[in-house]
């Protein structure tokens, strides 16, 4: 068929329909880069550059949220590219979460994502579709809590409140969906497409439908109708980790569903295809091929998930960032191998 530029192929996508070959999108989390605007708007439009990406999701720093109500945070300065890490837990108890204020959206570290928002629109000069990084409430009220990205008990701050006292919770959870929801609306005022916003920790290992039901997805949606609301085509719901439970996100009203194929406990893409209806992002590990594997690697993996989709409403990218370094020949094998399996 003819060639599709970026936005046809995308939209293409997302509808169900043939393209000229599948899109693809890669993200990671490189922290020296997310500590300004200029420094990630210049590397997010490079590697859009220099990887042939068919979108962008623009990076952002975790930490952000809690900044903007006054969570102190501290870097490693032996670890460039660590994360930022909480100083101490800044909601100690159900009633500091209740009495959070409300924020406006582009208030402080809202307004510092704002700007790299719109530098990107302007240095894609329309060509290409960009979403932005949200954490949904739950999860950025369970990091100002303490909880660390990775360990055991990263859900027992939240799980611990909501056993205490649930109304406070349910409080202090509508106050940061409000707060998320007026940054939404000026993220997609100032150019950005969508919105990518992740789950982290709740996973069948940490919590149950039931649960994420009253105290996640409630919240989750009044983002995406915002979104919606405001003229985004492309929202993408990234459901991290492992044991993930992918059919309470069926119905969310998004373009794409985000989440990590390639891992043994989670649904295979042809899996998924009976549990949800929107598009499909994944099919490259980052855990071991991306940063591990060989350029043949990551092809051989790019035919795979192509073979498994026949691909059809596929984006090609990773399951979930890296957190780590990836070589350049590994990300530049990607597009190459989607265009011969197409040709």
């Amino acid at each position: 068929m003819d060639q599709m530029n970026k936005k046809e192929r995308v939209l293409a996508t997302v509808a169900g329909q043939e393209v000229d070959r599948a899109p693809a999108c890669y993200f990671n989390h490189m922290a020296h880069t997310e500590r300004s605007p200029e420094a990630i708007t210049g590397r997010m439009l490079t590697e859009y550059w220099l990887y042939d990406w068919d979108f962008i999701k623009l990076m952002a720093r975790p930490s952000y949220y809690g900044e903007a109500w006054g969570a102190d945070y501290t870097w490693n300065p032996a670890d460039p590219n660590g994360m930022p890490m909480l100083t101490e837990p800044f909601l100690k108890t159900p009633a500091d979460l209740a009495k959070l204020p409300p924020l406006a959206g582009d208030f402080g570290p809202f307004a510092e994502q704002l700007k790299a928002v719109q530098w990107v629109k302007e240095g894609l000069k329309d060509e290409a579709f960009f979403v932005m990084s949200l954490f949904n409430p739950l999860s950025i009220a369970n990091r100002m809590m303490g909880a660390v990205f990775g360990n055991p008990d990263e859900a027992k701050p939240m799980k611990d409140m909501i056993a205490q006292d649930p109304d406070a919770v349910h409080k202090g959870l509508a106050t940061i969906t409000d707060t998320l929801v007026d940054f939404t609306r000026h993220i997609i005022r100032n150019g950005a497409h969508g919105v990518f916003m992740t789950s982290t920790v709740w996973t069948y290992d940490f919590f149950d439908e039931e649960s994420y039901e009253e105290f996640g997805k409630q919240y989750d949606l009044k983002v995406y109708e915002a979104a919606r609301e405001e003229g985004a085509v492309l929202n993408v719901q990234h459901v991290c980790r492992d044991n993930i439970m992918l059919k309470v996100f069926a119905d969310y009203p998004v373009e794409v569903i985000s989440y990590e194929s390639t891992n043994p406990r989670n649904p295979s893409l042809s899996e998924a295809r009976g549990v949800v209806k929107q598009a499909l992002w994944g099919g490259l590990d980052q855990r071991q091929v991306l940063p591990e594997g060989t350029p043949e690697d990551v092809a051989a993996q790019v035919r795979q998930c192509l073979d498994e989709t026949q691909g059809k409403g596929i984006i090609v990218g990773p399951g979930c960032t890296a957190n780590r370094h990836v070589p350049e020949e590994n990300l530049r094998a990607v597009v190459p191998a989607i265009q011969a399996w197409f040709a």
